[in-house]
């Protein structure tokens, strides 16, 4: 039987690329771009309270997580998407709205997955670079995407907004990825969450796996309006988050001092690292989130260098638009970046 003949030629033809993380106990991980203090410690304490829940179902319709995430971002519970992880929402909008031969615009370098779930469907991917976003023509674009901050860049739009009106007039639908949102000093302002009523075109992804440290557990949602919500409600696999994950991230929302605490220490050491990379000589880029490029002669030499030391950063040469000139540095605490240092000044 011709198995892969049955197969949709996306599904043949699409690939994966490695992420950040791992799983080594004797590595200092900068290659991951979540919060290095974890997450709140009552998280750990609700989970130990509710292991019980493990031989249960949970809520199909994740009620008590969408009110939850309702009063964190004043917006209407019927407008939230739950996902298991951000990744699920990225591939599970392309499913649903992407059909072969669909032209959708992705500006890089940014994050794979945008581009590995529209190849699964057997999108026509047009590539241009960050900065030419404001003025590229929309005409016949199916959707856009953006991620804002962009990873790994840590750069920053501005002004969303104009480029949301534009994707509008265009009948373009525009996919948001806020991430990394809550690392920024003012989320709110450059976030585009309160436009969903306005713009029905547009979705916005979160995720608890950044800021809040639940990466494990596979936690991620979308606001979007009632109409794209509905869909993803009607189609999602059912019981696709599980007890213990809806649990954890409703712990996480009501302690939003830790998310401040952990901001404060990163910017403070997102500069002091910063600065002491540039004294050893390689060219550390600004960012609004809490990792920074670097520029550096070659990073899949620098990487294997620094493993020789136990200290792994991410080699950015598997992102479109991207050689091998550039590392990722996440932001660690001062005695493990302090590690980092002495590491690249060896090497």
């Amino acid at each position: 039987m011709d198995i892969r003949g049955l197969a949709k030629n996306g599904y043949l033809t699409a690939t994966k690329r490695a992420h950040g993380g791992s799983k080594e106990s004797n590595i200092l991980d900068f290659s991951a771009s979540v919060n290095p203090f974890g997450c709140s410690r009552s998280v750990y304490k609700v989970i130990r309270e509710n292991l019980h829940l493990i031989n249960r179902y949970p809520d199909p319709s994740y009620k008590s997580l969408k009110d939850a995430i309702s009063n964190y971002l004043s917006v209407n519970p019927s407008s939230i998407i739950i996902g298991n992880g951000a990744n699920e929402i990225i591939h599970s909008f392309t499913n649903i709205f992407i059909n072969e031969g669909d032209r959708v615009l992705i500006p890089e370098p940014t994050f794979y997955e945008y581009e590995f779930a529209c190849s699964k469907n057997s999108a026509i991917i047009e590539f241009i670079d960050l900065d030419m976003i404001y003025e590229h023509e929309l005409k016949g674009i199916k959707a856009l995407f953006i991620c804002n901050p962009n990873n790994p860049t840590g750069s920053l739009y501005s002004d969303v907004k104009s480029i949301v009106e534009r994707a509008y007039n265009n009948n373009t639908l525009i996919f948001i990825d806020e991430c990394f949102n809550e690392f920024l000093d003012e989320p709110n302002k450059y976030s585009m969450i309160r436009y969903v009523k306005e713009f029905d075109n547009l979705i916005i992804l979160r995720t608890f796996t950044k800021a809040f440290g639940l990466a494990g557990l596979r936690i991620g949602y979308a606001i979007a309006n009632e109409t794209i919500a509905s869909i993803f409600e009607n189609t999602n696999v059912t019981w696709n988050v599980n007890a213990l994950a809806e649990i954890a991230a409703k712990e996480a929302l009501n302690d939003l001092e830790h998310i401040e605490r952990s901001k404060r220490i990163i910017n403070k050491e997102k500069r002091y690292l910063i600065k002491e990379i540039r004294e050893i000589g390689l060219k550390p880029y600004e960012s609004y989130t809490n990792f920074f490029l670097v520029r550096c002669d070659n990073s899949i030499i620098l990487k294997k260098r620094l493993l020789e030391h136990d200290i792994l950063v991410r080699d950015c040469s598997n992102f479109t638009n991207m050689s091998n000139d550039h590392i990722r540095i996440s932001i660690r605490k001062r005695e493990e970046n302090i590690r980092l240092l002495e590491a690249l000044r060896r090497v």
